[in-house]
């Protein structure tokens, strides 16, 4: 079975190496092509055909992550005009910030905003509205007190202790409960 000699196929980039020939991978092929009578020639044949085919999507993949971050930065450039930059630099400061001096931490933040542009686009929003001075609006996340006042509005309905209720109506007045109480003690629901 060694005597397949696969390995990665030169001028194959070595951060994708480990990932797409695993060492476990290559074995595994060696072993199915000696099942199956593969020749050597063939077996070498597959893994560089496999190795172009691997190549081209990644590259695929890089290129549309490349265009929709192009296409999201110039979108925000229009959009904001002028306070792109200063927008930009605020995210640069936010990020700065938010990883606490860390080269690595902050390579890989950076790394997963320019990966995805719904990410970029929630954390541009944000930067700008401290940029403008306004705090985000927090107005649609209930506190614990609001929950509390929706439980103990559920708590004085009628169709609890009316004798007339049916069980099935009871049971949606008790559900709601029970979600507002999840909310508002996720970690004693676990």
């Amino acid at each position: 079975v060694e005597d397949y000699g696969l390995a990665v196929p030169e001028g194959f980039p070595p951060e994708f190496a480990d990932k797409v020939f695993p060492a476990d991978r290559i074995a595994k092929w060696q072993q199915r092509f000696f099942d199956g009578g593969v020749s050597k020639k063939a077996a070498s044949q597959f893994i560089a055909e496999f190795a172009n085919d691997m190549l081209r999507d990644i590259q695929s993949a890089k290129q549309a992550e490349e265009a929709q971050l192009t296409e999201l930065t110039s979108g925000l450039s229009t959009e904001w005009g002028a306070a792109y930059d200063q927008n930009i630099h605020l995210g640069n400061i936010a990020i700065e910030e938010g990883t606490e001096g860390s080269a690595e931490f902050k390579d890989r933040v950076v790394a997963k905003v320019q990966k995805d542009p719904d990410l970029t686009r929630l954390l541009a929003n944000l930067g700008s509205k401290f940029a403008e001075g306004k705090p985000p609006d927090f107005t649609n996340i209930p506190t614990p007190s609001d929950l509390q006042t929706q439980i103990d509005e559920l708590m004085a309905s009628p169709v609890l202790t009316d004798r007339e209720s049916t069980i099935a109506q009871r049971e949606v007045i008790t559900n709601k409960i029970m979600v507002l109480r999840e909310k508002m003690n996720p970690e004693k629901a676990t």
